[in-house]
């Protein structure tokens, strides 16, 4: 006998843990032990409401999910801003304080940044809107941002940026493109034939081109590839799993 399908409008994350234990993990990481109630309001609903999501997680509407990993993000990134200004603070901070971890972007950084709206590379944002994504981006070296006004920021994109998107469009047309796509865009079974084109396979020492950009990869530690361009210069890139080559 098959398993029902979840009811329309909710949506259920990839069981990567059990999701009793990802609803507990995740309050606790933001509101500490009694973060029951304090999600409860993060996300707009009554206590008893969230008892009863804690109790059955698939209850819970794929926007709250959205909104936890949201809330999520906005308190990782906090805290990474205040270590860094702790760091900033203490003139004689040990080296192991000092030393740079590179931050690694997460999927939904990448759907985020895929989607949206750049115009020849720029982004204008107006009036009093939340730039935590924008912030985000601009932590992960993607754009920059330049006030224009007192209350206006426009983005650019920085050649990183650039670099970025064009591997992420490349893996998403990857991931679309099924061998001998069967009529009206369904597949139920994807055969072992060739693709409609090649796509991009990383690995070191390969030279390849994205966009106008001439690149050469100088090394890959797991997700992270260092490239270098015709004219010398070097970018570090965190590139979609599937477009690296795997020895």
């Amino acid at each position: 006998m098959g398993t029902a399908p979840p009811a329309q409008g909710f949506w259920r994350p990839a069981i990567v843990m059990n999701h009793r234990e990802m609803i507990r993990q995740a309050g606790e990481a933001l509101y500490g032990e009694r973060w029951q109630s304090e999600l409860s309001r993060a996300v707009g609903v009554s206590d008893r409401t969230m008892r009863r999501w804690v109790s059955d997680p698939y209850e819970i509407p794929g926007g709250v999910w959205n909104d936890i990993q949201q809330l999520l993000l906005a308190r990782g990134v906090a805290i990474e801003k205040l270590r860094n200004e702790i760091i900033r603070a203490i003139p004689d901070a040990p080296q192991s304080m000092k030393d740079d971890r590179p931050m690694m972007p997460t999927v939904n950084d990448r759907q985020i940044f895929s989607e949206l709206p750049f115009n020849d590379g720029k982004l204008y944002t107006a009036g009093n809107v939340d730039r935590r994504k924008y912030d985000r981006l601009t932590d992960l070296g993607w754009v920059e941002g330049v006030s224009t006004n007192i209350s206006d920021v426009e983005y650019h994109l920085t050649v990183a940026g650039h670099l970025e998107l064009a591997l992420i469009k490349e893996a998403a047309d990857m991931a679309s493109d099924f061998p001998d796509p069967a009529p009206n865009g369904f597949q139920t079974v994807v055969n072992a034939g060739p693709r409609r084109r090649q796509y991009l396979q990383l690995k070191v020492r390969k030279r390849f081109k994205l966009g106008h950009h001439s690149l050469t990869v100088d090394a890959i530690e797991g997700d992270v590839v260092t490239v270098k361009t015709s004219d010398g210069d070097t970018y570090t890139l965190n590139v979609p799993p599937s477009l690296i080559l795997r020895s």
